[in-house]
């Protein structure tokens, strides 16, 4: 319940402040990864998901199927949601948190716990008969490159156009990429990088 006002922010736990809310979903679980926090909601139209830089001021973002978004976490480069309602489409990932894509899910079943280490994902359920946990390896995302113990953005003057990569690519000769890691989208691309100036 509340009007505007379903997020609250402590520097210690003892001291709580009232922070206005993207939307008056029901926001069921949070996460926080790359410098972001992420809340996921069971319910609201289009906008299950809302993000903070600081947990003070938060925006709403736009999901692809109003499923009952249950979980979320964060590993290796990527955001990953997993709901207790839709048909074949009950997990989402996000490299950035605030575009979504739909996953198809291993089954339709309750999907509340999840977790990520050593490059897998687990999932576990509240419902299924014999396949109440499922699992999938996560290959590093476009703009980050696999270091075998975590996803990282690529450096200034690099980028990943695939997922998986073992290193970053250089940007090719007589351009440049100013960036230094600070975003996964600014290094997905050889278009990233920009002709010098003459």
């Amino acid at each position: 319940d509340g009007t505007g006002n379903r997020v609250m922010t402590s520097p210690d736990g003892i001291t709580w402040t009232i922070r206005t809310s993207a939307a008056d979903n029901n926001w069921y679980r949070i996460t926080y990864g790359s410098g972001l926090f992420v809340a996921v909601a069971t319910t609201g139209t289009g906008n299950r998901v809302m993000t903070s830089p600081d947990g003070i001021t938060w925006t709403s973002r736009t999901t692809p199927v109003d499923n009952n978004w249950a979980g979320v976490a964060y590993g290796g480069g990527l955001f990953v949601a997993v709901a207790t309602t839709g048909t074949g489409d009950r997990v989402m990932t996000s490299p950035d948190g605030i575009t979504w894509t739909i996953r198809t899910s291993a089954a339709d079943n309750e999907w509340r716990g999840l977790a990520y280490g050593n490059g897998l994902w687990v999932v576990v359920a509240r419902t299924g008969t014999g396949n109440r946990v499922m699992s999938s390896f996560c290959q590093c995302p476009f703009g980050t490159y696999d270091s075998t113990t975590a996803c990282v953005t690529c450096a200034s003057g690099k980028y990943a156009s695939a997922n998986g990569q073992a290193s970053c690519d250089d940007c090719p000769k007589g351009t440049y990429l100013a960036d230094a890691a600070t975003s996964v989208a600014a290094h997905d691309a050889a278009a990233d990088c920009t002709i010098c100036a003459a």
